[in-house]
Order: C-alpha cells, then sequence, then structure tokens
C-alpha cells in the first residue's frame, strides 16, 4: 500500500544514527513538505517534493542503503499519490455519469425518504489514498467511538447536526473541484483505526481512550454470516438489533469473495436513526419506517446487492471497567493458549478431520414477512475493508466501461463481472425461500443465486448493466 500516511511514517521510522547533518534536515523538510500535502494534496507541489528525493537518491555523495531504500519508497509513494490525484482530477465521461447516480440518491433521500444528509462522505476522492482500496472501517470505528465517547465524530455535534446540501455533480464541478462532496478527508487517526482492524484488543484500546472514567468500549457480534439476498430483509434486521441492543452503535460489514465493506448505524438519545458510509455519507431519519423504507433504496443505487453476498453484525457499546474480570480473563486466555497449543501437538491427526467438521453450517430461517432470510452459522470472522482483497491479475484498469458502475466506489474485475452475468442468466426469476428441511436449496455463498437477472438493474437512459461493485 503506497499514500502520503505511508510516505510520512516511513520518513519518521528511518534511524537516524549514522545519517548526516545535511541527510536529517532533508528528512525534516521532507516531513514538513509532506505533513502539509496532508491536509491539501497539490499535483505540483508533490512533483516538486518527488524531484526533490529523487535528486538526494542521485547524488554523488556515498551513503547508506537503508537511507537511499527509504528515500527511493518514499519516490514511489509520493508517484502513487500524484498519479490518483491526477485520474480524480482529470474524471473521464463515463466516470462523470457514474457520479451522477449520487444526485438521485441525495434528492430521493430527501424527497421520498424524509432522510437528511448531515455530511457527503466519497472516499475515493480522496488522493490521499493513494492505492489503498478503502478506509471504511476507520471511518466507522471513528465515528461509533465518537458517538458512543459523547465526542463529536468529525465535529459534528449528533444531536444537533448542521446538515449539508451536496453539490451536485457535474462535468464543470469535477474539473474544477475533483474532491466535491468529501468532507471529511483521510486523517492520520482514521488511517490508524483502519490498519488495527487485524488487532480487537489494539483498537478497542485505542477508541476507548476518550471513554468516560471508569468505562471502555467493548464489541460483540450480534449477528454471525448471512445471505445478504433479500435487502429489505437486511434493513429489517438492521432495525431490531436496535430495538434489542438500546443504547449501543453497530458496525454492517457486508462481503463477497474478493472484497468486503463497511458501514455504521444506530439511534441517538434523541430517538435519531443514523448512517453511515464512507462511500455516500452520514445520514439521519427520524421516523423508524423512512429508514427501513430507504435503506433498501441505497443498497441498491450503490450497487452493494449486487456486489455482496453476505453480511454480518458487531455491536459496540460503552461498558464499566471491571479490573477483576479483566485479570481473570487474561489469565484464563493465556490457559486456554496454552492448553490448544498441547491439544494441538498431541491430536495433529485430527487437525483435517476438524476443520472439515467446522465447515459445515447450519441453515435457519428467518421470517420477515412474506419474505426470509437465509443464514449461515461460521465461527470464522470476516473483515469487511475494502482493500482485504488480493488484486485479481486483471486489475482496475480492465474493468468493462459498457457495464455501468459507480466507478472509483468499489472495484471488480471484468473476469467476475462477466462470470456473474452468465451466471443469472442461467437462472430464472424466482424467489429462494429456504427452511430447515431443505437445505439442498441453499444456494452456495461463493455463488449465490441472484433474485433477478442483472438486465432489469439499469441506470440512467443508457439502459447499461449495473456491475457488481
Amino acid at each position: 500500500m503506497r499514500n502520503i500516511i505511508i510516505a510520512v511514517k516511513r520518513l519518521q521510522q528511518l534511524p537516524q544514527k549514522g545519517l548526516s547533518a545535511q541527510q536529517k534536515e532533508l528528512i525534516k523538510t521532507l516531513l514538513n513538505a509532506l505533513h502539509e500535502q496532508k491536509k491539501n494534496p497539490k499535483i505540483h507541489e508533490l512533483k516538486q517534493i518527488k524531484e526533490l528525493v529523487l535528486a538526494e537518491m542521485t547524488g554523488s555523495n556515498p551513503t547508506s542503503k537503508l537511507y537511499l531504500d527509504c528515500l527511493n519508497e518514499v519516490s514511489m509513494d509520493i508517484t502513487v499519490v500524484i498519479e490518483s490525484a491526477e485520474t480524480i482530477k482529470n474524471p473521464t465521461n463515463e466516470r462523470v455519469k457514474r457520479l451522477q447516480v449520487f444526485n438521485g440518491i441525495y434528492q430521493e433521500t430527501a424527497s421520498k425518504y424524509n432522510g437528511k444528509l448531515v455530511l457527503p462522505l466519497f472516499q475515493s476522492a480522496d488522493a490521499r489514498l493513494g492505492d489503498a482500496e478503502g478506509v471504511c472501517f476507520g471511518y466507522v470505528i471513528e465515528w461509533l467511538g465518537c458517538m458512543l465517547n459523547g465526542k463529536k465524530p468529525f465535529g459534528i455535534n449528533p444531536l444537533n447536526p448542521p446538515y449539508f446540501k451536496p453539490i451536485k455533480y457535474s462535468k464543470p464541478v469535477l474539473n474544477s473541484f475533483p474532491g466535491v462532496n468529501h468532507v471529511i478527508p483521510l486523517r492520520d487517526d482514521i488511517f490508524d483505526l483502519q490498519e488495527a482492524q487485524g488487532s480487537p484488543e489494539k483498537l478497542l484500546s485505542k477508541i476507548s481512550q476518550d471513554s468516560p472514567k471508569g468505562f471502555a468500549i467493548a464489541s460483540e457480534s450480534v449477528r454471525r454470516l448471512r445471505y445478504f439476498s433479500n435487502p429489505k430483509a437486511v434493513a429489517v434486521d438492521m432495525l431490531d438489533m436496535i430495538s434489542n441492543y438500546p443504547n449501543q452503535y453497530f458496525m454492517l460489514s457486508m462481503n463477497s469473495n474478493h472484497s468486503g465493506h463497511a458501514m455504521g448505524f444506530g439511534r441517538d438519545a434523541n430517538g435519531t436513526y443514523h448512517f453511515l458510509d464512507a462511500n455516500g455519507g452520514w445520514f439521519t431519519f427520524e421516523s423508524k419506517n423512512d429508514i427501513e423504507r430507504w435503506l433498501p433504496f441505497y443498497f441498491k443505487k450503490m450497487g452493494y446487492t449486487d456486489r455482496y453476498h453476505s453480511y454480518e453484525v458487531s455491536s459496540y457499546q460503552l461498558t464499566e471497567k471491571n479490573s477483576l474480570r479483566q485479570t481473570w480473563n487474561a489469565i484464563l486466555s493465556f490457559l486456554a493458549d496454552m492448553a490448544n497449543t498441547y491439544v494441538y501437538v498431541l491430536a495433529t491427526p485430527f487437525n483435517f478431520l476438524s476443520k472439515a467438521i467446522r465447515s459445515f453450517r447450519k441453515i435457519e430461517e428467518i421470517d420477515v414477512g412474506s419474505d426470509a432470510v437465509e443464514e449461515l452459522r461460521s465461527d470464522e470472522p470476516s473483515y469487511s475493508r475494502d482493500d482485504s482483497y488480493q488484486q485479481l491479475p486483471s486489475g482496475r484498469s480492465n474493468c468493462d466501461s459498457s457495464y455501468s458502475t459507480l466507478c472509483g466506489l468499489l472495484d471488480i474485475s471484468a473476469e467476475d463481472l462477466e462470470a456473474a452475468r452468465k451466471q443469472a442468466l442461467k437462472n430464472p426469476e424466482f424467489k429462494v425461500r429456504v427452511t430447515k428441511n431443505s437445505p439442498a436449496d441453499l444456494p452456495s455463498p461463493r455463488n449465490k443465486t441472484i433474485e433477478e437477472p442483472l438486465e432489469s438493474h439499469l441506470v440512467g437512459n443508457e439502459g447499461r448493466k449495473r456491475s457488481i461493485n
């Protein structure tokens, strides 16, 4: 991964021992310049910084390999950020059309669903990310941590927010203001929270630093893996969790074979419903019925119903610390780890069988009106971040432009898109209803049955098919 924040960290972590006074001064100069670029990246200034780095690398004075390697990495970091900034600053006509989908989302959210936009967010319009595929997890954790700790997420009072009117996307606007409607740019703390995703203890410790004295934020999984085949049922499920777990905020994690995406939701002390998506914005609703109707609309417009085949939910709440309990938990955890180590060594022949048994999932039916949600029971955690998947061989640039997507939001290869289209054409329109007695009817989690052909998902008047995003 390469971006401005990574470049700064490389320079900060470079050992100073053995460097000359001139080299130390250059490092200081580069750090100051890159810190300014984190605030407001400018292509011509980034190019000047890169030239300064390259000039130092090609200088005649001999120096340490570690120093030169660091400068080389920083140079490549800056190059990626420059390329990202140029792509954002010079959008293609196809990208403009795709971004104009947001014009309809923002307008209909207010006119049809009585929703309000607190802040528009569009992380893919942020050159600071470089080649990172997204920091949705970091945005959500920062937001819900502030909501629980009584702080102001992104400087906004959630109980009395100054609602934002987004600027309408158009070619002239995007040429002049490439970062329009992305009002909360990437910050170090958001990036650090994203990077801490794989370390739950470290993550909770970070967001608990601002908790009231004697309290800390705890998290648990309240909804294990479920198929994402019915957006209406997912919306009902989300709102049921808000009712069943008061005073908590939630992370909705959607998953596909190659990627994941995180969003936040909850209800504040005034009874207002909140929803946060780093790809769209921070929305509020006063009525449960309004947000319940709006969520399926939003998921479909954003392409999430096509891209993702499953979802899960984690809850976050402010809890009172219990030092004694934490101590015993640490001791028990240590003993359990030791026991697991010995058991693993003694039971190696049975390891394969154990994994096979754990791979089976139970299927349950959850009725939501006349529909059903298929649920998978799994003990394996699933990361939800836009950059948690391996880059496919085709790369992002090979995405077929004949398919209308929200370009830059979420990526998919042409091969994946074509495979999904063919799979959809093989299946007639029908509703999947799974019962405890008919597990054979359940589609594979890696090949989710699509309820309707992709041809029925159209964007605009061109009649292009929406891709799985």
